[in-house]
């Protein structure tokens, strides 16, 4: 089920011991318009990766990422 809140509040946010796909990381995105910090393991399988928006609040992002150098390019475009 997607979320449906848009949180202004939150900032900081680590998701540990799962895996998140792009579709799922854009959707992160979308609800959490003010987050500054994030640490995220992504694994995507696909080859087309939608394009992320700018966020101009994050100001720290940790990725981790063991499947494709393809997906780690897409999000530093």
């Amino acid at each position: 089920m997607p979320p449906t809140i848009i949180s202004c509040s939150l900032k900081h946010l680590s998701i540990t011991n799962f895996q998140c796909d792009m579709e799922s990381l854009l959707v992160l995105y979308e609800h959490t318009p003010y987050i500054e910090y994030l640490s995220v393991k992504l694994c995507d399988s696909s080859n087309d990766y939608p394009q992320l928006p700018l966020l101009y609040s994050l100001t720290t992002l940790n990725i981790i990422c063991e499947d494709s150098f393809r997906l780690v390019e897409t999000l530093l475009r």
